[in-house]
């Protein structure tokens, strides 16, 4: 049986190589004419020369004349250039750019709104205060310096009366800054007691 065994094994085998003899074979011819030639049918092109250009003038006698029965289009009217008035340049004397115009309020209460601002910045610093800066990770440090940049935006914008940008930052820093308070502060449920699903 061992004989057996081993005859069946060798002729898989044998068929296994020569499959893949046939495939290297196939693929060998495939490739061989594939390839681009090296050498090319005919002589090199070279580029023509490109004609002289001649330009005719209408005074030219040598241009050919249009057919009798052609119409002739009308010369167009040239009109002398009118020539605008000279002006002396007047000297202006340097006068300092003028300072931008202050941001357009659309509060009709600025008073109250930068009230708001301040108070929402209160918020942020005093929940700044409570946070362990060494405790945090790197995102929680990260978002840390947000908050610091954050309110510090919101300062100098109030400084330069724009209280609806220094309100946007104002929230940003305030609802950040309140992610990072510790939670132990928040209340717990009492066990056994049940929670709404």
């Amino acid at each position: 049986m061992n004989t057996f065994l081993g005859q069946v094994h060798n002729g898989g085998m044998r068929r296994l190589a020569c499959a893949g003899a046939l495939l290297l074979a196939i693929l060998g011819a495939a490739c061989a004419t594939a390839q681009a030639g090296g050498m090319s049918a005919g002589p090199a092109l070279e580029t023509p020369v490109p004609p002289p250009h001649v330009v005719q003038t209408p005074d030219d006698p040598t241009a050919p004349a249009p057919p009798e029965n052609a119409e002739v289009a009308p010369k167009p009217v040239l009109r002398p250039a009118t020539a605008k008035p000279a002006t002396p340049e007047r000297a202006t004397p340097d006068k300092p750019e003028p300072a931008p115009p202050p941001p357009l309020q659309t509060s009709v209460n600025v008073a109250e709104a930068e009230k708001r601002v301040r108070a929402l910045l209160q918020q942020a610093s005093r929940d700044l205060e409570r946070t362990d800066y060494q405790a945090l990770n790197a995102d929680g440090r990260a978002e840390y310096n947000t908050v610091k940049r954050f309110v510090r935006q919101a300062m100098e914008a109030l400084q330069e009366k724009d209280v609806t940008f220094a309100e946007q930052l104002a929230r940003k820093a305030t609802t950040l800054a309140a992610r990072l308070v510790p939670r132990e502060d928040t209340p717990r449920p009492v066990s056994g007691a049940t929670t709404p699903a």
